[in-house]
């Protein structure tokens, strides 16, 4: 009888357990997923999570069909929740990259700052082919992040809100060899 009853406990508690962690990864995917060329059989997906954040996430099956899941990148909150404009790929100097268009609202009155946030990222692959690394070069290129609106009082008019604009100037700007 002790046994039988530990036994219910037990399973009761594995229920429970396993339904109540189950319903805490409410996450829901914005965008993908989408299989890519960059890593051998490897998806790509955003997902937004309990905090309006949203990870950019990547699965792939390793060497042994093990399905891994790798967060590439996590846009956070900047005033207003991230939003992914638009996924594309695009060459860099003949290495192939996936660029996110991530826009924020923003609304600082006071300081005559509001409108939309942009900034694009770009990624490619790693050295050893197993992962997305951010493209530094463009992460710290100045010209691909800027505010559509206001900012200090003054008119901003971000030039690459679209796909089509960035990799005009993406094409101009680095590979124009």
């Amino acid at each position: 009888m002790l046994k039988r009853l530990f036994f219910l406990y037990f399973i009761f508690g594995l229920l429970f357990f396993s339904t109540t962690a189950v319903s805490q990864q409410n996450n829901a995917i914005e965008q993908g997923p989408f299989s890519i060329s960059l890593v051998c059989g490897g998806k790509i997906l955003f997902e937004r999570k309990d905090d309006d954040s949203i990870d950019f996430i990547l699965k792939y099956k390793d060497d042994s069909n093990f399905e891994k899941i790798y967060q590439i990148d996590n846009y956070e909150i900047e005033g207003g929740n991230p939003e992914i404009e638009s996924v594309f790929f695009f060459p860099v100097l003949k290495n192939e990259n996936i660029f996110v268009i991530v826009s924020w609202e923003i609304n600082s009155r006071g300081v005559g700052t509001y409108g939309k946030l942009y900034q694009i990222y770009a990624y490619t692959k790693s050295n050893d082919n197993s992962k997305l690394i951010k493209n530094i070069t463009l992460y710290d290129d100045k010209n691909l992040t800027g505010i559509d609106g206001t900012s200090d009082w003054e008119e901003s008019d971000f030039k690459y809100k679209t796909a089509a604009e960035v990799k005009k100037y993406i094409k101009e700007t680095y590979n124009k060899k």
